[in-house]
């Protein structure tokens, strides 16, 4: 049943705030929804419908026609008590006072308790029974992917709302076409009524009307000061991934036992989007794994989020809450994260466009990382218009968006040049209709592979082959970039201490919360894992390694004199949740963004089992003396994405066979 979102919350008995001055949106617009308390470091729930997390006392009463099944009225009349109580920050109203997993439900959209418990050795976060797999995996097969999905059946007014990119949004709030608390409600009921795809958090839904609250001041500002007042992303609803931090409501990146815990600051990046007038959509809190440490989106509190494509196909991970909600329609842009494949991989299995950027291009401040080298705020959307609408906007980048269009415009196809290499990439190419596409089009194309090195490990071999393993840490001893990841932990824990009041939550407290699923998702194995004992000198060398890899990257383009390179996403089909032998794969996403090199997923339509297909297009690696330049890294690319959108133009013509092709679940509704 579609549950429709409300206009108007009725809030009565609320008492007068006592706290410090109210927290305030780029608009001006107070935000009364909670507030710090000056004298401790508790939140005062005031007139929120928080209230009945953290109060027995308060009572909700369902409003007319309000729609509802097992699950607690989301929209309600709530009647506060008297005096609302004081929440401690990480607190859980439980019985169990410590931070413990008793203290956590698991969501029905997660294999069950009495499986799960059976595969994990406390503390050490790892699978260790593999006769589970097959119970497992049935649980995916006969009641995951069994899960009843009616259709919402759009009027032809939602259907062309759902169906419009982030550009065509701005183009129609411009003309007076659409109001931003129209295309929000719209985007609201949509995200409602597809809940069971888990592709936020469940407090996210709990919270969906404060979206169209914001819309409506962002009308508000363009009636009263004019539409260019609330220009460059006019309301844009964005949704991000949950691991950012988020003063809009508790959660934090998967945990349980962070759930009722409030971020004390917004993400860098969050900020950029509401300073540009944009409306975060679903209060930063799309599903993750737990600290965005998985191929499979998962945890034991928001579930298991489902792939529209097909329910048994995984979503993939990290950023696959994201990636499901683009893929959907339920929004057409949303920001994801890459460290090793989790902006590109997602992109991939839900049909959408990924860009990873080069490092530090968008500020990672407020972002668990793995590691300080690889880690990056990206985006997924249907459009490659739409990444670069959002890339201008958020960094102020206009002029130099202008410009680096205008310089592209004026090229003809043959002098942008596409490079198809295929040895290291275990001798897979992309579609033979891709290359025949591209040549008819006039683009220039070459197959020739990356230039032999001499590597002290491998002999002689394929540059990149040395730069992803060859690298000796002193003579005789091999080095590799996973221990770059010996930070992560660190990284965790000064997350928590930064960004939340909940400080007294410990790395053996996360690991205690998280469970394993199989081979395939084993967040707290990584947790562990990632921290051997290595040494501290070798840490200290993926900051020199940093500044080499760029020159054997660069080699293949400075020898060739392409513009890009083309390749497959990933090494194998997309797997099915349900499959062992999946399980137990290194995954497939070709990873290599240790060179600070831009890469874009392109959508190129579904296999024969109706799976989506893709190739990723990666641009030449910022140089070795802008390693360090954050700054040289917003406009590096700039040229290369207006390129990749010339290829894509033609990539994804009228009569081409690789153009993106939507989901079963949004063709159901009519969406093209």
């Amino acid at each position: 049943m579609l549950r429709v979102a409300p206009l108007l919350i009725l809030l009565t008995g609320a008492p007068e705030a006592t706290a410090k001055e109210p927290r305030r949106n780029p608009l001006g617009v107070r935000d009364s929804r909670r507030q710090l308390s000056t004298a401790s470091d508790k939140l005062v729930v005031d007139a929120d419908g928080l209230v009945d997390r953290v109060s027995e006392k308060a009572t909700v009463k369902p409003s007319k026609g309000a729609s509802h099944g097992d699950k607690k009225l989301l929209f309600s009349s709530i009647v506060i008590p008297p005096s609302p109580p004081e929440y401690e920050f990480g607190k859980f109203m439980c019985e169990d006072p410590k931070y413990s997993i008793e203290c956590v439900k698991f969501h029905p959209d997660f294999p069950p308790k009495e499986i799960i418990d059976q595969d994990y050795e406390r503390g050490q976060g790892f699978a260790k029974v593999p006769d589970l797999y097959p119970e497992i995996g049935a649980w995916f097969t006969d009641v995951f992917a069994t899960k009843p999905c009616p259709p919402m059946e759009p009027t032809a007014r939602e259907k062309m709302l759902y169906q419009m990119t982030a550009a065509d949004y701005v183009a129609a709030f411009k003309a007076g076409e659409v109001t931003a608390k129209e295309y929000a409600e719209a985007l609201v009921n949509r995200m409602m009524h597809y809940e069971m795809l888990n592709a936020w958090f469940v407090t996210s839904y709990e919270t969906s009307h404060y979206i169209i609250e914001d819309a409506q001041a962002i009308d508000d500002k363009a009636a009263a000061d004019g539409v260019e007042s609330v220009a460059p992303l006019y309301g844009l609803p964005v949704p991000a991934k949950g691991t950012m931090a988020s003063t809009d409501y508790p959660g934090g990146a998967g945990l349980g036992i962070l759930d009722g815990c409030y971020s004390t600051d917004d993400a860098a990046l969050l900020k950029l989007i509401k300073e540009a007038n944009g409306i975060i959509m679903g209060k930063a809190r799309t599903n993750v794994p737990e600290y965005a440490c998985s191929w499979q989106t998962m945890n034991h509190m928001n579930g298991v989020t489902r792939n529209g494509y097909d329910f048994e196909l995984a979503v993939c991970g990290s950023s696959g809450g994201s990636a499901s909600a683009v893929g959907s329609y339920i929004a057409p842009l949303a920001i994801t994260e890459d460290t090793g494949g989790s902006t590109r991989c997602p992109a991939h299995a839900n049909g959408n466009f990924g860009y990873d950027p080069p490092r530090n291009k968008y500020p990672n401040d407020g972002n668990p990382g793995i590691t300080h080298f690889r880690d990056q705020l990206g985006t997924n959307a249907r459009s490659m218009d739409d990444i670069l609408l959002f890339d201008m906007a958020v960094l102020g980048l206009q002029d130099e968006h202008a410009n680096a269009e205008a310089k592209v415009a004026a090229m003809t196809n043959d002098a942008i040049k596409i490079g198809f290499p295929t040895e290291i990439f275990v001798n897979l190419n992309v579609p033979a209709s891709a290359k025949m596409i591209v040549s008819g089009a006039g683009f220039s194309m070459t197959e020739e592979e990356w230039p032999e090195v001499e590597s002290p490990t491998l002999g002689k071999v394929n540059a990149l082959y040395h730069m992803l393993s060859g690298f000796e840490f002193e003579p005789g001893t091999p080095w590799t970039y996973s221990v770059c990841a010996q930070t992560f932990t660190g990284q965790i824990a000064q997350w928590q201490h930064n960004y939340f009041l909940a400080n007294t939550t410990t790395i053996a407290d996360v690991i205690d919360d998280t469970r394993p699923v199989g081979v395939s998702h084993g967040p707290a194995g990584c947790f562990r894992g990632y921290n051997g004992n290595t040494g501290e000198s070798k840490l200290r060398y993926c900051g020199v390694y940093q500044t080499l890899a760029p020159e054997f990257w660069n080699m293949y383009f400075e020898q060739t004199g392409v513009d890009m390179i083309i390749t497959p996403t990933q090494f194998t089909p997309i797997q099915k949740c349900s499959s062992p032998p999946a399980w137990a794969l290194r995954r497939e996403v070709l990873t290599f963004c240790c060179a600070r090199s831009a890469q874009v997923v392109v959508p190129i339509g579904v296999d024969e089992n109706g799976a989506p297909m893709s190739f990723t297009i990666w641009g030449k690696a910022m140089p070795k003396e802008e390693t360090f330049c954050d700054k040289c890294a917003e406009t590096f690319d700039l040229e290369f994405l207006y390129k990749v959108k010339k290829v894509v133009a033609a990539l994804h013509g009228p009569d081409s066979p690789l153009k993106r092709v939507p989901s079963p679940l949004a063709m159901a509704d009519g969406l093209m």
